[in-house]
This record gives structure tokens, sequence and C-alpha cells, in this order.
């Protein structure tokens, strides 16, 4: 009875002790950025042809890509959890599809040469600044938000704020909810009491009427395919899905091959 009693106790500790862990390490859990100094990033912007780009109180925000239409349509994107903004193939958006777009990265806080700390919140801020800068420089073009991965909530969530500033969302491999999400991966959590980082894509969706495109990957073990489903079926503007069978969650040059279409039935006229 007394080695039951131990082992019982030594197991809830345990619990207690892991859950205690993620509570106070789930940002290296969530955010995994690369750092690089300002001067190595500019290098790498050059070769992929963008430019620094900064807000109104000259703070840099992201890149732009190289336009000589100054009444192009913007397409801001946030990327996923992983690196920078630069390098994410993201090149693949201007084969031929889409010249009208001037392509605007934003850079995370805390990711590359980017001073601050990735949370949910400082992401959406830079989401939300980020809008607000493309106004500001612009207030009669239009404004395209695509998200990938943790990106996803982040524009979700920016849209919500600015939802009248916004033409059209592209959403690639996104989730109805960080936290369900996070449930996929570790059912035995209390993840609703653990998770400090909070991203409601389908709430945040509501608040918004305009166009969004789907975009899922059949093989996606990082955020399974039924995430995406479930965002899909609940969000009543606009939609159409793009569904890749065989890609899985990093797979750009698959689920974006059909950039051409999406492109036309995001801007089509409604």
């Amino acid at each position: 009875m007394r080695l039951l009693v131990s082992l019982t106790v030594l197991l809830v500790l345990s619990y207690v002790a892991i859950c205690a862990f993620l509570w106070w390490n789930q940002e290296r859990m969530l955010f995994f950025p690369t750092f690089a100094a300002a001067a190595e990033m500019d290098a790498l912007a050059r070769q992929e042809g963008f430019l620094p780009w900064r807000n109104t109180q000259d703070g840099q925000i992201g890149w732009q890509s190289v336009h000589n239409d100054a009444n192009a349509d913007a397409l801001l994107i946030c990327h996923g959890n992983g690196g920078f903004a630069l390098g994410q193939h993201y090149a693949l958006l201007r084969e031929g599809a889409s010249p009208h777009f001037q392509i605007h990265l934003l850079e995370y806080p805390g990711y590359g040469a980017r001073p601050g700390k990735p949370s949910a919140k400082s992401l959406t801020a830079a989401a939300v600044e980020a809008i607000d800068t493309l106004v500001a420089e612009n207030p009669h073009r239009r404004i395209w938000l695509m998200g990938q991965s943790l990106g996803t909530g982040i524009a979700c969530a920016a849209a919500a704020a600015r939802p009248d500033k916004i033409a059209g969302i592209v959403l690639v491999t996104p989730f109805d909810s960080l936290a369900a999400a996070a449930r996929t991966h570790y059912p035995w959590l209390p993840i609703d009491w653990l998770l400090r980082h909070r991203l409601e894509s389908g709430r945040n969706l509501s608040h918004y009427h305009g166009p969004v495109a789907f975009l899922i990957a059949g093989r996606d073990a990082t955020i399974p395919p039924q995430h995406a489903q479930r965002l899909y079926e609940g969000y009543a503007g606009p939609k159409r899905e793009w569904f890749s069978l065989s890609a899985g969650h990093n797979d750009l040059d698959q689920i974006l091959s059909a950039w051409a279409e999406i492109a036309a039935w995001l801007t089509a006229p409604r």
C-alpha cells in the first residue's frame, strides 16, 4: 500500500513538474526565431529582390519587394514561427500570377535583426502596425493578407483589428485556434490552463467579412487538416479551399502551385 501511495505521489509531482516546465518555457516551444546582423539581413534581402521596409517613425518592420508601380496592391505576409521573414520561398508568389502585388514581408519582433521579444501579442501588434503603415503610405491601394502556419493566427488577429482595411486573406496551413492545435499534440495536458499565448482564429475571423482562401496540406502532421477544415466551415464570408493531398506542412512549392488561380479568385470583383 505504501508503495502504491508513493508511486501515485511521484506521478502527480512529475505531472505538476511537467506542467510547470511548459508554463515557463512555452515561448521556446512556440517561437523559433533565427537572429542575424542587420548587414547580413540587408545582403540577403538584396539577393531576393527586397528592400528594407520602415514604418512612419523610420523603424524597420520588414521587407518590401522592388516594384515600379506605387499604386500596386500590397500583399502583407505573416510567416511561420521559425527563421525570419526572408528565405521563406515567397518568391513563388512573383512567378507570373500577380505582378500587380507588391510583396511586404513582416519581420516579427525578436526575429532576424528586429529587436523585441516574440509573443502572440507582440506579433499581432507588429502586424497591425504594418497594416497602418501601408495605409499611411498610400490610403488608396488595397491590402491583402497572407498568413502561414503560426502566421495564420497573426493574420486573423490583425484582420479582426483592422477589418475595413483588408481586401482579402490567404491562410496557408491554418488552425482554428492555437489551443486546439496544441491539444492535438498534447492531449494529456491541461492546455487551456497552461497556454499563455492565445490565437483564436475562428473567433477573430468572425469580425471580418471579406474573401478568404484556405490552403490545406493533406499530410500536415504539424497542424492536422481537420483544424483548417473547422476554420473553413465556421467562416461565414466568401471562401474557397485548395487542398494539396500529398503536401506536408512546409511544402510551399506544392501548396502554392495554384497561386495564379488563388490570386485570380481572391481579387475577382464581388
